[in-house]
């Protein structure tokens, strides 16, 4: 099927428990919920401006959708798919990726060169950490506990942070224009893409 949506839909997520698709649409400031039995819109949420990336953690059933121009994020309710917090980080949210393992979420923020790691039990953030310039993308292996974050500026490098300690555990090279990132936790292996290459 073709669902539509708002305006420039830019990020998808799945909630595998409640079988609930999240659309975050740039270009509208609001995220579609889709239910992933019908194919149909069944709810529209507004959230802040230009959200850029939308996360799940299915054992909470909260969605987290990062706002890139009011730099925060909007935590969605799965059970109402209403707002129920807000939370507020550094410059420019652009990816997030959420733990079920630890109810932690991580946002790659493209304009502040941080990954902020907030609490979902308390909506609030308990670390800022420094990475590379311009993260871009993040993902969590949560088998590891070990956070991937895609650094595309002129040093272009993966940092690897330890969730347990929130530190930067190792810088890996990769090559430049890099646009997204995924893990699998049963390999333990990281992909990357290379949008100029």
């Amino acid at each position: 099927g073709t669902v539509p949506v708002g305006t420039y839909p830019s990020a998808v997520a799945v909630n595998p428990t409640t079988n609930r698709v999240y659309a975050a649409n740039q270009g509208s400031s609001n995220v579609s919920v889709i239910d992933g039995v019908t194919n149909a819109v069944v709810g529209t949420v507004p959230v802040g401006t230009y959200p850029s990336a939308v996360a799940v953690n299915p054992t909470t059933s909260r969605i987290y959708v990062a706002n890139e121009l009011s730099s925060n994020v909007s935590v969605i309710d799965g059970t109402t798919d209403a707002v129920a917090a807000v939370v507020q980080l550094g410059r420019g949210p652009y990816a997030a990726s959420a733990s079920s393992a630890t109810n932690l979420v991580y946002t790659a923020n493209l304009f502040s060169a941080t990954v902020s790691v907030i609490d979902g039990a308390t909506n609030s953030v308990t670390a800022t950490v420094p990475v590379g310039v311009g993260p871009y993308a993040v993902a969590v292996n949560s088998t590891t506990n070990r956070v991937y974050v895609a650094n595309p500026g002129p040093a272009a490098a993966l940092s690897v942070i330890d969730g347990a300690t929130n530190a930067v555990v190792a810088t890996v090279p990769v090559g430049s224009d890099i646009g997204a990132l995924a893990v699998n936790p049963t390999t333990n292996r990281i992909y990357l893409t290379h949008y100029g290459g």
